[in-house]
């Protein structure tokens, strides 16, 4: 679609550019009030207005490629949503693997302690110590670390640069895509209306 658009504007460039030509030409034969220079002078406003209708044309042509993106703003909101809960998620893990070894190093030193004991632990009592020091090894020491949820899934698994790239694309979907087509097509609209009247 873009690519018979782009050839479509190509065909248009060049009839037009015929079309001035032989207006120029009589313009000068009929002994209109048009001087060389002034054609000239209109000539290099026409080779300017056509270098920046083309430089536009390209900034366009790299929004399109954003467009399918915008159209689905919400599943890609969706995804953004997902993506930052699984870095969550990862980095819950990752605390709650090294309280899990903390937890078990204190196990660990309870089960060498209880050993010089002259009397037993009921199995209940040493559980609910050792729930107990796992409680309080987080709250006090990973305070910030909320519960890993059960149901949650990994869908991704992006990479960190990954991830921010796609937060990039987000974002400059979310604050500049919309203000930058409609620049870009407002000053396509002027310039080529420029190009018309030449």
């Amino acid at each position: 679609n873009l690519a018979f658009k782009i050839d479509d504007l190509k065909q248009e460039k060049n009839q037009k550019i015929k079309e001035s030509e032989e207006i120029q030409h009589k313009l000068i034969r009929d002994g209109e009030k048009m001087t060389l220079d002034e054609l000239r002078a209109l000539k290099d406003d026409q080779v300017s207005s056509e270098e920046k209708k083309k430089n536009i044309q390209e900034k366009l042509k790299s929004l399109f490629d954003l467009i399918p993106f915008a159209l689905a703003g919400d599943t890609l909101m969706g995804v953004s949503e997902q993506l930052e809960n699984e870095r969550q998620l990862s980095e819950q893990k990752y605390k709650q693997d090294d309280v899990n070894s903390k937890v078990t190093k204190i196990r660990q030193a309870i089960e060498e302690k209880k050993q010089t004991l002259d009397f037993a632990l009921e199995v209940r009592t040493r559980d609910f110590y050792e729930e107990q020091i796992k409680q309080l090894v987080k709250k006090h020491f990973f305070s910030d670390m909320p519960d890993l949820p059960k149901k949650f899934r990994t869908l991704h698994d992006f990479s960190s640069s990954k991830t921010n790239e796609f937060n990039q694309l987000v974002n400059t979907l979310r604050h500049s895509f919309k203000d930058s087509f409609s620049n870009l097509n407002t000053d396509y609209s002027y310039i080529k209306n420029q190009l018309d009247s030449i």
